[in-house]
């Protein structure tokens, strides 16, 4: 989200989708009007636009923690339920997984194993002193209750990692990013129909994709085990098959006797 435009005037201007949150906290702070000046002149004296406002919320997390508003929070879920916005939180981009009690698994050298080393680059992640890394994860809780306060207030989801990023593997990542809407207090059910029925009905593909019927696209993901009890299972991966091709099939049998 631009700085100089804010989360609001995008909405309202009939921006379709808004991926990440990363002005979602600015725009619910009681301090909003003093904090985008304040942005509006870092952007300015800045030679790298971009990077001056994705970071300005993140360097402001105590100070905007503290201004949170419910109320304005409130009124911003309802303006994205009445425009028909939807919203792709990427929690994994801002969720480190050094947090404490983080269930994100460590990037080491088998996570990254199938990788192009040309890619590791952009998934390691950077040293932090220790108080950036606990202001870091207090930021990225909040926003986790946030996505929860979305879908109680019927805000449309949807389902992306941001990968490559740091801590975001291009693949993994969104395995990762469902475990984390998971944890952000969303039913494996009602993630699964975000990460699939909901996507297609973004895409405008909800005749072809998006669900398994009769006439659709068999476009699946076959599993060994049963993600609505433990959405970590999308790592059990038996068989893949697009347009009713298998395109990979596991190799272990007890997996094939078990289908």
């Amino acid at each position: 989200m631009p700085g100089r435009v804010g989360t609001r005037a995008a909405v309202a201007g009939g921006v379709r989708s808004l991926e990440h949150l990363y002005d979602y906290l600015v725009a619910a702070s009681s301090a909003e009007d003093q904090i985008r000046t304040e942005i509006e002149l870092e952007i300015l004296a800045s030679e790298m636009l971009t990077a001056a406002a994705q970071t300005a919320e993140r360097s402001r997390t105590d100070r905007l923690l503290v201004t949170y508003d419910p109320q304005k929070a409130t009124e911003l879920f309802a303006l994205f339920r009445d425009q028909g916005a939807w919203i792709e939180p990427t929690l994994l981009v801002i969720t480190d997984p050094r947090c404490a009690g983080s269930p994100l698994p460590p990037l080491d050298a088998e996570s990254l194993a199938y990788l192009p080393g040309f890619l590791h680059r952009f998934v390691q992640l950077q040293e932090v002193e220790p108080e950036e890394l606990e202001r870091d994860c207090r930021r990225a809780t909040k926003l986790g209750e946030i996505v929860r306060e979305l879908e109680e207030h019927g805000v449309r989801l949807l389902a992306g990692s941001d990968a490559p990023n740091p801590g975001a593997r291009p693949g993994a990542g969104l395995q990762d990013e469902l475990l984390l809407l998971v944890r952000a207090g969303l039913p494996p059910a009602r993630v699964l129909q975000i990460a699939t029925r909901d996507a297609a009905e973004f895409m405008g593909l909800a005749d072809s994709l998006g669900t398994v019927e009769e006439g659709k696209l068999a476009d699946l993901v076959l599993l060994d085990a049963d993600l609505l009890s433990d959405i970590r299972n999308t790592k059990r991966i038996a068989a893949v098959v697009a347009e009713g091709e298998f395109v990979y099939e596991s190799l272990d049998e007890g997996s094939k006797a078990s289908r």
